[in-house]
């Protein structure tokens, strides 16, 4: 009887990118960029590390992603690397604007509210400071105040573990 192929280690492959998006620190990013070119041939690696890429940094993230793709290291589709960078540009204007609608007091609560709980679904670690911020302004409403309040605590703790 012949032993069973070695297990290709994807399933605990795209749960480190769940919890690296859940963390969402910069030192994950060369990890990130790095399964990127090592990791191309999995689909659902690929997917993973697509979904993953929103909720970091946008300017570390494109500047690893030209640090090390490549010609020599981009061998399985040449508008890959493209692709990443116009994401990561799309996301770093998606997120300036989703900070300044839920700084912005002359919108209604609604909306502002609206915006403030997708981050307990979405956790996009650039809008914490936003999110304090709101906390902190006495003019905001306590409706706003108590929206952020519930959405900061779904963001795990800088180095703790996240939830399961």
């Amino acid at each position: 009887m012949s032993k069973p192929p070695p297990p290709t280690l994807e399933f605990i492959r795209r749960r480190a990118l769940y919890e690296i998006a859940e963390v969402g620190s910069d030192e994950f990013i060369p990890v990130i960029v790095s399964m990127i070119v090592n990791d191309y041939h999995s689909e659902r690696i690929n997917f993973k590390i697509k979904s993953t890429l929103p909720f970091m940094n946008s300017q570390p993230v494109i500047s690893e992603i030209n640090k090390q793709i490549t010609p020599a290291t981009m061998v399985h589709f040449e508008s890959s690397k493209e692709e990443l960078l116009k994401a990561a540009a799309y996301n770093e204007k998606k997120l300036k604007a989703l900070n300044d609608t839920i700084l912005d007091k002359s919108k209604s609560d609604k909306s502002r509210i609206g915006e403030i709980t997708m981050m307990r679904a979405y956790r996009y670690h650039q809008t914490v400071p936003a999110m304090i911020t709101i906390v902190k302004d006495k003019g905001n409403s306590e409706a706003v105040k108590m929206a952020a309040l519930e959405a900061l605590s779904w963001f795990p703790a800088p180095g703790s573990a996240t939830r399961s």
